[in-house]
């Protein structure tokens, strides 16, 4: 079975779902985003702790149109007793053949304690409604990753939802969505100006996590302190009254960014206090 990439169409597959449910995914196509996150084990404090960190904003998954499943290799007695311990609001899928997990290549060989041990590398997964791959997170860390999903999630509901209120509509939206995470800004500033293919979404907690690493003398604090010029620059030019109609790159410092990329940057506050922006080819 052929591992989907980015961009690409998701194979259909089904599992057995906590409640008594079968999940299909082509079940959910035209109708829901659908958030696909793999985790090694129930009730391990990882493992916890990332389905509590979904449970708690699922109410915002919901309302951006999203239906979340966590996978892992256990029973569905486990995933039961799982569910019901930390009131989920979710379906958990039994993947004991390693369905899914072959599928999406998540099943690496892990250090513990001092053993090679095979198991699965915890990561996310996000599909839209017609069945296309438009997100992954791979070798995710817990803390903070479902912050990064939900940015994800609602630029994209914004897309479905408002794109057609804003400035220019003849124009036509770009397919695809790409979340600058804080790794690729740190070590190129202009990765914001890279994408032409994309949407580019910058959630608040990637401005959050750059603001920590400015100070010194580094490389990376040198370039964080860039992102945050760009940022400002952008800004600058028309004030923040005006980021909702579009901010410009037609100024002089950003010009030669201007005239490789050919867009204008635009900035939405979302529903969780995030910055999305988003560029738009002219």
């Amino acid at each position: 079975m052929t591992i989907p990439t980015l961009g690409n169409p998701v194979p259909d597959f089904s599992l057995a779902a906590t409640s008594g449910k079968t999940f299909r995914l082509s079940e959910f196509k035209d109708k829901a985003l659908v958030v696909l996150y793999f985790y090694p084990k129930d009730s391990t404090p990882g493992c916890t702790t990332e389905g509590q960190d979904f449970r708690d904003v699922y109410p915002q998954f919901v309302a951006a149109g999203v239906e979340i499943f966590g996978i892992s290799r256990d029973s569905l007695k486990s995933h039961e007793n799982f569910k019901a311990k930390q009131a989920f609001p979710f379906e958990l899928l039994a993947d004991t053949e390693e369905l899914a997990c072959q599928l999406f290549d998540v099943i690496k060989m892990k250090n513990m304690y001092g053993k090679q041990v095979r198991g699965i590398e915890r990561s996310t997964f996000l599909i839209d409604q017609q069945g296309v791959l438009r997100r992954e997170w791979r070798k995710l860390t817990v803390k903070g990753h479902v912050t990064a999903v939900l940015a994800a999630v609602e630029c994209a509901f914004i897309h479905l939802t408002e794109g057609n209120t804003m400035t220019h509509t003849q124009h036509q939206h770009p397919q695809r969505l790409f979340v600058l995470d804080t790794n690729v800004l740190m070590h190129d500033p202009t990765a914001l100006f890279r994408f032409q293919e994309h949407d580019v979404f910058l959630p608040m907690v990637v401005l959050e996590e750059l603001d920590q690493h400015k100070k010194g003398v580094s490389e990376v604090a040198r370039n964080v302190r860039q992102v945050s010029r760009f940022i400002n620059d952008m800004l600058s030019e028309t004030g923040i009254d005006a980021i909702h109609a579009g901010i410009s790159l037609l100024n002089q410092r950003l010009s030669g960014y201007w005239q490789r990329c050919g867009k204008r940057i635009f900035a939405i506050p979302n529903r969780s206090n995030c910055i999305a922006i988003c560029q738009r080819i002219w």
